[in-house]
């Protein structure tokens, strides 16, 4: 149960990872053009 419960961790990581990838990539510059000065800051 241990490794089964390491593994779900990780892939609960990297999935957690891609979403925030996704929403880096695809969201981010629909809004580039609202938050121009939040853009340029981060």
């Amino acid at each position: 149960m241990f490794v089964i419960s390491q593994s779900l961790e990780v892939i609960w990581m990297l999935s957690i990872s891609v979403i925030v990838y996704l929403v880096m990539t695809q969201i981010v510059p629909k809004l580039k053009h609202i938050h121009i000065g939040f853009a340029s800051n981060s």
